[in-house]
C-alpha cells in the first residue's frame, strides 16, 4: 500500500512555476514551493502530445513551441455588427 493516497489515484496537478507533478492534495510545489491552489490548466504538447502546463512557453518533453489555442470572444462580433450598422445608417 502506498504512503500518499494520491499515488494510488495517479491524480497530479503540474506547478504553474516550474512544471513539476505534484500530487492532487498537495497544496505547494514540493520542488519550488509555490503554492498550488490555483492549478493551472494543461494544454497538450502539438508535436509530442504530452502534458504540459499552460504557462510554458516551450515544451518540456521535445522543446516545441507551446501557444493555447486562442478562445472566440462571443460578443465581439455583434458588438462589431452593431458599430457596422450605426454607421451606415448615419452616412446614409
Amino acid at each position: 500500500m502506498s504512503d500518499h493516497p494520491d499515488k494510488e489515484i495517479g491524480r497530479r496537478h503540474p506547478c504553474a512555476w516550474c512544471g513539476t507533478d505534484n500530487y492532487a492534495s498537495a497544496t505547494n510545489c514540493r520542488v519550488c514551493g509555490t503554492a498550488l491552489r490555483n492549478v493551472s490548466r494543461t494544454l497538450k504538447c502539438p508535436a509530442c502530445r504530452c502534458r504540459q502546463t499552460a504557462v510554458l512557453v516551450v515544451c518540456r518533453q521535445c522543446g516545441h513551441e507551446m501557444r493555447p489555442v486562442p478562445r472566440p470572444i462571443p460578443w465581439l462580433i455583434p458588438v462589431l455588427m452593431t458599430f457596422a450598422v450605426l454607421i451606415i445608417l448615419l452616412n446614409a
